[in-house]
């Protein structure tokens, strides 16, 4: 596995990295969620789906004793973020032909001006730790990296990289006050407010905005039209992911993502979800 500073200079760049769990602890975590998804589901929004959340004490020893602890506390540190916590949930997605969720990304305002001064500080980085929704007999899948289609027929996650940048510059040209506030949550709002953050720079004959040049913006916007007109399955404007089982992907969720549809399969994932504060936004 690559080292922890590695794997934080990789988000730092990226907005994501990954890593792999061995084959024994990705089976005793596949029968665990499983088991706790049984005996203890928890009502979800999301449709398809079964779903459990776990106490801080049982987050606490998952992360330690599959050795996911450190690597939090290091991303964590790298990325400065205080007063850090960190919750884990599991979900069992069942087959289906619509994405898991579509392309936005997290920590949006929503038009809820009461959370605006904790957003703007907020930051999560989660860990998705893909399972076998099968354990039983124990089969590794075949991988999936060589045929980029299976990776969304298996509700693979997709990211934009390095689309974190965008989502902050308009959440803080949003606080400022530098451009209306409105939606900000789609990969459609994302679009917009950044041709908001444009029009103002055009405005106030401003070079760069939130250490942005105006080219950088107009690349997004680009980027981000590619992605909604060419459909799920043209992966030259994003990245998606493998959903192998023993595969840890840990993402910076004010990035652009999405779920795929899982379509004919099922998808068991564990995930840690680690929150703080931005130091340089204190």
């Amino acid at each position: 596995m690559k080292n922890t500073s590695q794997l934080a200079l990789e988000l730092q760049e990226s907005d994501y990295c990954t890593f792999s769990l061995g084959i024994f602890s990705t089976w005793l975590l596949s029968l665990f969620c499983l088991f706790c998804i049984k005996i203890r589901p928890r009502k979800t929004s999301k449709t398809n789906s079964k779903y459990t959340h776990f106490p801080p004490f049982v987050t606490y020893f998952l992360s330690w004793v599959f050795g996911l602890k450190p690597i939090i506390s290091t991303i964590c540190q790298k990325q400065d973020i205080s007063d850090c916590v960190v919750n884990s949930d599991t979900y069992l997605s069942l087959p289906s032909e619509t994405d898991l969720v579509g392309w936005h990304r997290d920590g949006a305002f929503q038009l809820n001006t009461e959370s605006i001064k904790i957003k703007i500080t907020s930051q999560n980085y989660k860990f998705f730790i893909y399972l076998n929704p099968n354990p039983f007999p124990f089969k590794k899948e075949r991988s999936s990296h060589f045929q980029r289609d299976i990776k969304s027929k298996k509700g693979a996650l997709s990211l934009i990289p390095c689309s974190s940048r965008f989502s902050r510059a308009v959440d803080n040209a949003i606080f400022h006050k530098f451009i209306p506030f409105d939606r900000d949550h789609s990969l459609e709002d994302l679009i917009s407010r950044t041709r908001d953050i444009l029009s103002e720079m055009d405005r106030k004959n401003l070079l760069s905005f939130f250490g942005l040049e105006k080219k950088e913006y107009i690349k997004f916007i680009n980027t981000a039209n590619n992605i909604l007109s060419s459909g799920p399955e043209l992966s030259s404007f994003h990245t998606t992911i493998s959903v192998d089982p023993g595969k840890v992907v840990v993402f910076n969720d004010r990035a652009a993502h999405r779920g795929g549809a899982t379509v004919d399969t099922q998808r068991l994932v564990l995930r840690f979800i680690a929150n703080g504060t931005r130091l340089e936004d204190k």
